[in-house]
């Protein structure tokens, strides 16, 4: 390719779109993480309100997503001090850290 046929100009803009939409997608990621987080914190307060036994009957009633959904969120919650989760960039990776994190404590010792 020659010089006159390149477009710099044309390509730095290019360059600058995709890094903010790139940083934009972070922020995003970061944002919802917290927010996972916190759903996850209101979660465990609400079931330490409730007497034994009756934590599925509420989760039923007043959750408007599935079990596996307020379990995820409450093990992050539970981990995201120890773990620094906030640099997760997805739900997945915040539980993937969490199995690592677990794999690790209970790995015999050689």
């Amino acid at each position: 390719m020659t010089d006159d046929l390149i477009d710099t100009k044309q390509a730095e803009h290019h360059f600058g779109e995709a890094n903010k939409h790139a940083e934009n997608a972070e922020k995003k990621a970061r944002a919802t993480i917290i927010d996972v987080m916190e759903s996850g914190e209101e979660l465990n307060k609400a079931k330490d309100c409730l007497p034994h036994g009756e934590w599925a009957i509420w989760l039923g009633r007043h959750w408007n997503y599935s079990q596996q959904t307020a379990t995820n969120y409450m093990a992050i919650a539970n981990s995201k001090r120890a773990l620094n989760l906030e640099k997760a960039g997805s739900i997945r990776e915040a539980l993937r850290m969490i199995a690592d994190d677990k794999e690790e404590k209970t790995a015999p010792r050689a």
